[in-house]
């Protein structure tokens, strides 16, 4: 059985982790300021967190580096840290250098149900996530490059909602 600790679960995390444990993983979170109600079990510490196959990573960008650097020195031989944090490509280069090699994977959400991934523990993320029934695309083997077409889609969605708002405000304006 698969073991699986999201940390710092976001609802899309908490969502994830809820489809992982339908699937059969045996999923656990963890959050130092834990809400009152979360739907799947909590670890107790951040130790029992680490010692999973594979760690979802779902914290505040500001947080990632921090929480990188606590669970770099205790993840299991073999195991998987994926980063689903909002950053930058220079940031997920510089927390996969926190990890053995094989152990980072640069990890996003692009939509329900699905997952993409770039480092060098993609393929390794892909497999595990797969064989739970969870849609995984392997982007690259490039820290960075998932956050990178993440990026692009929220500068292309935004980019799109002020085009279609100053188009409906001109319209409305001329009577349209």
């Amino acid at each position: 059985m698969t073991r699986i600790a999201v940390i710092g679960p976001s609802d899309a995390g908490l969502r994830l982790g809820v489809a992982l444990q339908a699937a059969g993983a045996e999923v656990v979170g963890f959050e130092l300021a834990p809400a009152e109600y979360v739907p799947i079990p909590q670890a107790s510490d951040i130790s029992e967190a680490a010692s999973a196959d594979v760690v979802l990573s779902f914290v505040a960008p500001h947080l990632a580096e921090k929480t990188a650097q606590e669970f770099a020195p205790l993840l299991q031989s073999g195991a998987i840290y994926a980063d689903f944090s909002t950053g930058t490509p220079e940031l997920k280069k510089r927390l996969a250098q926190l990890f053995p090699a094989q152990a980072y994977a640069d990890a996003a959400l692009p939509a329900a149900g699905t997952v993409e991934a770039a480092g060098s523990a993609a393929h390794a993320l892909c497999d595990a996530l797969t064989n739970l029934k969870i849609a995984v695309t392997v982007i690259s083997d490039v820290p960075g490059d998932a956050a990178a077409r993440t990026l692009i889609r929220t500068l292309l969605s935004n980019g799109l909602a002020e085009v279609v708002a100053d188009t409906l405000w001109a319209a409305e304006s001329l009577g349209i």
